[in-house]
């Protein structure tokens, strides 16, 4: 049972689900002058002495060293066990290679 939509001119205007509507910005507060941009310009200017002495602080070569430590250790240690991994897989293949050639002088004996 599907229901007709009424229709006159009252209700032509106004819009169904299915259609988009082009809505105008919303209107500007009192007091707003200059709009977000300007709002990030003052908030910026205010807040970077502050940004940038924090940043200066993290980079001061001791507490970048404290900083940056743990990370460099661990991955030292990952290199390492990476290495080992590939040091030990190289040193088995030329042993192996190295059996072969001395069971091959052997055999010609």
């Amino acid at each position: 049972m599907s229901r007709a939509r009424p229709s006159g001119p009252a209700l032509d205007a106004v819009p169904t689900l299915t259609e988009v509507l082009d809505l105008p910005p919303p209107a500007r507060r009192p007091g707003d002058a200059g709009g977000d941009d300007d709002l990030v310009e003052r908030l910026l200017a205010r807040l970077w002495p502050d940004l940038r002495q924090a940043a200066d602080t993290l980079l001061d070569p001791p507490r970048l060293r404290e900083l940056v430590e743990p990370a460099l250790e661990r991955l030292a240690d990952a290199l390492v066990r990476d290495l080992r991994d590939e040091l030990a897989a190289a040193l088995r293949e030329a042993a192996r290679q190295a059996v072969e050639r001395e069971v091959e002088r052997q055999r010609l004996r």
